[in-house]
């Protein structure tokens, strides 16, 4: 990898921990280094200087919740042991309706009940809860602002609309980028010069 391909970058995370027997244990990992392994007592912020690559993955995992081993139950009827992901902030930009559609996947023990397992073990558009033991994934590339751009305004175009007004169109430019590079091709243009390849 070379280093042109590195950046650096504020990741800001606001967790909330819910009580029940003790507080959720999380853990951050970023590209699989681990940066924050700790209960969330309450609310917290978190916030790292890191190096990102081009492509990078945040992961988020609950721990440590136990579901009846040894007679012990970190939920009842009124409390639960549990964590959020209120927010994560890229340079100080938030991705809060990033969040609500995140997928959170379940780690179950050998004695988990077959019925969560079976009912529970993905729970899409989760936002940012984690109520079993499990993992939260969030991949995001490098630069991070046309990144979020992207993520957070480019819908599935919906073919039902009028050519000219869809406004499910607008970030889709994969074709006219397509289309931009053929011209290229043909007009044998040198993007770092001026004038035209000799």
């Amino acid at each position: 990898m070379t280093i042109d391909c590195l950046r650096m970058t504020k990741i800001s995370i606001d967790l909330q921990g819910y009580y029940c027997n003790h507080w959720p244990w999380v853990v951050v990992r970023l590209n699989g280094i681990e940066l924050f392994n700790q209960q969330v007592i309450e609310s917290i912020t978190i916030d790292f200087n890191v190096v990102c690559y081009q492509h990078n993955l945040l992961e988020f995992e609950h721990y440590g919740k136990s579901f009846g081993t040894n007679g012990i139950w970190d939920t009842t009827s009124e409390l639960d042991c549990f964590a959020q992901i209120k927010d994560i902030r890229f340079d100080d930009v938030s991705v809060d309706n990033i969040v609500s559609g995140l997928t959170f996947i379940s780690k179950w023990s050998q004695d988990s009940d077959p019925e969560q397992v079976k009912n529970f073990s993905t729970i899409n558009n989760c936002n940012g809860l984690m109520n079993f033991n499990g993992v939260i994934s969030l991949e995001f590339d490098m630069p991070v602002y046309d990144w979020m751009i992207v993520k957070k305004y480019k819908k599935p175009i919906d073919k039902t609309i009028a050519y000219f007004s869809n406004h499910t169109a607008r970030w889709h430019y994969e074709e006219d980028i397509r289309i931009l590079d053929e011209i290229k091709n043909l007009m044998d243009i040198d993007e770092n010069c001026r004038y035209r390849r000799s």
